[in-house]
């Protein structure tokens, strides 16, 4: 069994299909870089679809410690897309002339289980030194919920971190014993919410009535990690659910990068066929067999 990497038209768009028995993935490099669908073979693919907006798919932002307007750029950028010949498909994309960053990603498929597995790289090319975090931003729409867990190690305090703004009760933020939840089939009060924590377990999950999906980098609890300390954030926006979209995000550890040299973090989405029955408590919404 193997992972077959295929060109397709995706949207007139150019777009790469990889598959195995079990899985498949369509990317694209053009407008953007984006891993636009992965789903079960015969599935739905949990991932917002958008040929309106750039928010939907897997992009790759930045924190410089915190977010700023030049955050998205880099992820706008046209890429190039190259099949390696180990079945990687590489994305670069354009320096973007503002932020002076490079996006690439390079997107491997398991040859057997529906895993997908994307290494999220910025590269400086600016004159001056850069703090960067690198940023991985999986958008979903209203259609379940979002779930990770909170920091359990000993010497770890279990923070909630909230932003200006939005509505810190949120009857949508739901907090659980054991996990951090947002509901994303409710509209967020004031039109739009964030959250996030310092889980030292390093993912974060999207359920819908279909299965769940689930998104992992590596924790590294030594470092020092932007906003306050988020190594997981959630996000949604509307005011109904047909307006705006949702996120499940994960955020590496704050880097100091040189010019020419990278900040990369590595992305592992597992999917798990449903049906889910979701309920309310967040507690319960932690996938089976996670630990």
């Amino acid at each position: 069994m193997k992972t077959s990497v295929v060109e397709v038209g995706l949207w007139d768009r150019d777009g790469w299909r990889l598959s195995n028995a079990v899985a498949e993935a369509f990317v694209i490099a053009r407008p953007y870089p984006r891993v636009v669908s992965f789903r079960l073979t015969g599935g739905d693919s949990p991932l917002r679809t958008s040929v309106a907006d750039p928010f939907f798919g897997v992009r790759t932002w930045f924190l410089e410690p915190v977010q700023t307007e030049t955050s998205p750029l880099p992820a706008l950028q046209p890429a190039e897309a190259e099949v390696q010949p180990d079945g990687r498909l590489r994305l670069v994309a354009a320096v973007d002339p503002t932020s002076r960053l490079q996006v690439m990603q390079e997107i491997t498929l398991d040859p057997a289980r529906p895993i997908l597995r994307i290494r999220h790289r910025l590269v400086n090319h600016d004159v001056r030194m850069r703090r960067l975090a690198a940023w991985a931003i999986s958008v979903v729409p209203h259609a379940g919920v979002g779930v990770t867990p909170w920091a359990v190690a000993a010497d770890t305090v279990r923070a909630l971190l909230t932003w200006s703004g939005m509505h810190p009760g949120d009857p949508a933020i739901r907090l659980g014993k054991r996990a951090l939840g947002v509901d994303f089939r409710l509209p967020p009060t004031c039109g739009w919410l964030k959250v996030g924590t310092n889980t030292d377990a390093g993912w974060v999950a999207y359920l819908w009535s279909g299965g769940a999906l689930r998104s992992s980098v590596p924790y590294e609890p030594a470092r020092e990690y932007p906003e306050g300390g988020g190594s997981v954030t959630l996000y949604s926006s509307g005011r109904t659910q047909d307006e705006g979209f949702c996120e499940i995000e994960n955020v590496g550890p704050l880097t100091d990068v040189p010019p020419g040299g990278a900040v990369e973090l590595m992305q592992t989405l597992e999917l798990t066929p449903g049906p889910w029955p979701i309920g309310n408590d967040p507690d319960v919404w932690i996938p089976e067999n996670t630990p």
